[in-house]
Order: C-alpha cells, then sequence, then structure tokens
C-alpha cells in the first residue's frame, strides 16, 4: 500500500528509458499496472478505495484475446506481455477468492472463456497447431515463445473453470510446439525433447563462447522465432526473408531469437506444472544431457556439437 499511496503522490514518475547491458523496460502507460495493482489489493485488503477504482478502470473485468497495436504486441493473439499486464488484474479477480460479488465473479470467469475461445479457433487453422497467431502484419514478435505460454496459462485456466477438454488439448499441443513439433524441429527448452536447445543467449551459461563456462541447465526456454533478425549474428547467416517460425538460430550470439528471460521461463514453468497435474504426475523423464562443444565465439557460422559435426544455425 505503501507503494500505491507514492505511485498516486508522483503519477508523472516513471522508469528511465536508459540502460546499460540490457533493455530498459520502460513503460510510460500504466493504467494497466495500476488496475493490477488495485486488484491485488483489494483481494488483500477488502478495502472499498481499491474496488471503487477497480469499477472505475477500463480494464475492468476485461481480457481482450489480443495485445494492442503496438511495437511490442501488434494485434497478437495473446493476452499479456511484461508492458501490457491489465488481464493479470482480471485472472487473480477470477480465480482468488474476493469480495467483489458472484455477478463480477461470472464476467471475470467469461472473460477468460471468451479468450480460450478465440485460441482454440486460431489453433485449428493453423499448421503446426498452435493457439497464437501473430495479427495484421504476421511476423513473430520477439520472444513469440513467451505469447504462445501466455496463452497455455489462459487455456488451462478456462478448463480448470469449465472442464472443457478441447482447452486442456490446446495447452498439449502449444507445449508440443515448445518441445519440437515446430517448423524448426528444435526444442526450444535446455535438457528436453529429441533436440533440445543448446546455446541460449545468457552472460554465464556461455560454455559455446568459452569452454570454461557452464552450458545451460535443464529447463530454460527460449524466446524462440523473431522476424525483428536484429542481431549480427541472424544477420550473417542469412536468415533474413525467413517465413516467421523459421526465423531462429541456436547461438549464444542470437539475442533476438535465443534470448531467455524469467518473465518467459514464468509461464512456461506454469503450463509444465499444469499438465503434469492433469497428467497424473511426473513420469520420470531424464533431461537430455548437455552438447559437449568446442571453445567458440558467438557470431560463428559454424560450431562443433558433441558428434563433431558442423550445423547450420538452429538445426541442431
Amino acid at each position: 500500500e505503501k507503494a500505491w499511496g507514492a505511485a498516486e503522490r508522483y503519477p508523472a514518475l516513471f522508469a528511465s528509458p536508459e540502460s546499460v547491458g540490457g533493455g530498459p523496460y520502460d513503460d510510460k502507460h500504466v493504467e494497466d499496472e495500476f488496475y493490477w495493482a488495485a486488484a491485488e489489493l483489494f483481494i488483500t485488503t477488502k478495502k472499498p478505495q481499491y474496488k471503487k477504482f477497480l469499477a472505475a478502470s477500463p480494464y475492468y473485468l476485461k481480457l481482450p484475446p489480443r495485445l494492442p497495436e503496438s511495437p511490442e504486441g501488434g494485434g497478437i493473439a495473446s493476452p499479456m506481455t511484461w508492458q501490457e499486464v491489465a488481464a493479470l488484474g482480471t485472472i487473480s479477480l477470477a480465480i482468488v477468492p474476493n469480495a467483489l460479488g458472484e455477478p463480477a465473479l461470472k464476467m471475470a470467469r467469461e472473460a477468460i472463456k471468451d479468450a480460450a475461445d478465440t485460441y482454440v479457433e486460431i489453433l485449428q487453422k493453423r499448421g503446426y497447431r498452435i493457439p497464437l497467431d501473430y495479427g495484421k502484419a504476421g511476423k513473430a514478435p520477439w520472444g513469440s515463445n513467451s505469447f504462445l505460454l501466455n496463452n497455455l496459462i489462459v487455456l488451462g485456466l478456462a478448463y480448470d473453470l469449465y472442464g472443457n477438454k478441447t482447452y486442456l488439448d490446446a495447452v498439449a499441443a502449444g507445449m508440443d510446439y515448445i518441445l519440437g513439433r515446430n517448423a524448426m524441429d528444435q526444442s526450444y527448452v535446455t535438457g528436453y525433447g529429441s533436440r533440445p536447445l543448446r546455446n541460449p543467449h545468457h552472460r554465464f551459461w556461455a560454455h559455446q563462447a568459452n569452454d570454461k563456462y557452464p552450458p545451460p541447465p535443464p529447463g530454460a526456454v527460449s524466446g524462440g522465432p523473431n522476424s525483428g533478425l536484429d542481431d549480427p549474428y541472424v544477420k550473417s547467416v542469412g536468415l533474413p526473408g525467413c517465413a516467421p517460425e523459421k526465423c531462429f538460430a541456436d547461438n549464444i550470439g542470437s539475442w533476438t531469437t535465443n534470448e531467455v528471460t524469467i518473465n518467459w521461463n514464468a509461464p512456461l514453468a506454469w503450463a509444465a506444472a499444469f499438465l503434469d497435474e492433469k497428467g497424473g504426475g511426473p513420469q520420470k523423464v531424464q533431461p537430455a544431457a548437455p552438447a559437449r562443444q568446442s571453445k567458440g565465439q558467438p557470431g560463428n557460422k559454424t560450431y562443433k556439437t558433441e558428434t563433431k559435426t558442423k550445423h547450420a544455425p538452429g538445426m541442431q
């Protein structure tokens, strides 16, 4: 509540757009953050001031299935990103006991169902059966896998709320894509799948660049295909002009297609736990052993794997 009070007192004080060593993650459109914060504070405190704020918000009990047109979202069929968080407020109001009352609870839950229905409809039209499309532009965004994983949360919640197996099947289909049923024939998770991710862009899991550093542990998810292709590595290996879901390289130098982040791994953990719960528990799957790679540098067009065979980028 102290943070809420400070934000109200200084509404024009924003994070700096300047940064060193990483993205600034600045955001001057914070009405959605206020809505999410008010939802959590109302659930926790039941204070009428937060209920009043929620009721006056344009986001109240809504969960649009598509992001607004923006550089980060661009009409993509997904409910949230690090910069668009209003959906998280509605999700909390729908699933955490609170004092809004039954009519409001029903509206919040129906918003989740409506979004899930949109993702199921999209899945039925996609060649790789994924509950995600990229909006009017048709270009894979930075961290495209995270948009898919966020959709799996909505689908999983819809299954828990309404029991329609179609939603459960859609979650499984999305995870199939993440683990290798995709245009790259590539698992985007380290240590899992027949062709697991090997070389995410990371400052410490940097064995590909320097064999004194460790390889990544199992369970890290790559951001995946990105039509932007903004890093030197993907430009150097001939990826410009690629189809959206072929715009990927499993190389430590590809920070636009192979980055890992905590807010991308979070929905992976959620979806994996959800499917594990519905599937009856762990099946004693042994993670794949990390690759043994020779010393190399980001930007190399080829590199060696444990088989001592050279591969094209993204085709390990």
